[in-house]
């Protein structure tokens, strides 16, 4: 049936099931792989218009965290200007709807901002895996000694979401957000 003998965990493909279902689910067709190009070049090929070769085994998986480091961070920065938006006092239809008709908005993120306008966060790209991909950003960050500011506070506030409840989508964060943004006491930034 298939040349190639390629064996995965059961876990290992819920994972990537779960991630590419997300991503797909937003509109975003994604391809990026290291290894073998002799196998993923007739692969890409056969179903993607657009596609990059990676390098040598491993390129692939760096590729992935470059990715989820810009998703990741890009869904908190989105988060926290919906808790703003709202605690300003926009309408909420007319906050969502203008924001997923903005250029500043990744593609990637709007689905799920049309999620999370309908309170919406059954796990397409569960937040766990989100959790799980900042930390190996963070540790290949510490390991060649790179500064990611940004990134480790949204990691901060992904692994609270994670530890907060049911398997949810990595968009939950949204909600973490406006719940933060109705406490009346906050940490200074001093």
């Amino acid at each position: 049936m298939n040349e190639y003998e390629v064996t995965y965990t059961n876990g290992q493909v819920v994972e990537i099931e779960a991630f590419y279902r997300g991503v797909h689910e937003a509109g975003v067709r994604p391809i990026s792989a290291g290894g073998d190009h002799s196998i993923t070049y007739p692969i890409f090929r056969a179903i993607a218009a657009q596609w990059f070769y990676m390098g040598p085994s491993g390129s692939g998986v760096a590729m992935k965290l470059v990715v989820n480091t810009l998703l990741g961070v890009g869904m908190q920065a989105l988060a926290e200007g919906l808790a703003l938006g709202s605690k300003l006092g926009l309408p909420h239809d007319l906050l969502f709807g203008t924001l997923a008709k903005s250029a500043v908005v990744a593609p990637a993120l709007i689905g799920k901002l049309a999620s999370a306008e309908r309170s919406d966060y059954t796990p397409q790209f569960p937040i766990r895996l989100m959790d799980k991909d900042f930390t190996l950003i963070l540790d290949a960050a510490g390991n060649l000694n790179i500064w990611m500011p940004t990134t480790a506070a949204a990691a901060a506030i992904s692994a609270r979401e994670t530890a907060s409840g049911p398997e949810e989508d990595f968009s939950a964060v949204v909600r973490h957000m406006e719940k933060a943004a109705m406490q009346e006491d906050w940490p200074s930034w001093d």
